[in-house]
């Protein structure tokens, strides 16, 4: 149980008949110990709707935010990819995350350096108390 691979497809469109839209996607997670895991993950996405989900030319639509606002062209196809790294530092291995990431992609040949912290909060437990 050290690994985890995972495949992901998804289609968007206007209607079930006219999918503009998809994206192909792998990763694959090495479990370190209980405190941290790696993960590697890419894909694929193309792009062939002539507008976006709001109806407007070069707008932010389905595409990943950081490409729509880019004014992603439609018609266009690109691959990205990333390292991840998480850190769990709670005893109970979940409610706390630390991450860092690097992705890259084709469209905006650049890389991106993210650091953050995720807290999730159970509310169940919180109401059951």
């Amino acid at each position: 149980d050290d690994w985890e691979i995972t495949l992901d497809w998804a289609a968007r469109g206007y209607s079930l008949r006219n999918l503009d839209e998809e994206s192909y996607i792998a990763s694959v997670k090495y479990f370190i110990d209980d405190k941290f895991d790696v993960m590697l993950k890419g894909g694929w996405e193309r792009n062939r709707s002539d507008e976006d989900v709001f109806g407007y030319m070069d707008e932010p639509g389905f595409l990943p935010t950081s490409l729509a606002w880019m004014k992603a062209a439609t018609g266009k196809d690109y691959l990205f990819g990333g390292l991840l790294l998480n850190y769990y530092p709670l005893d109970d291995e979940e409610s706390l995350r630390l991450h860092g990431a690097l992705a890259a992609n084709n469209y905006a040949k650049g890389l991106s350096v993210t650091i953050g912290a995720t807290y999730y909060l159970d509310l169940f437990e919180l109401l059951d108390r």
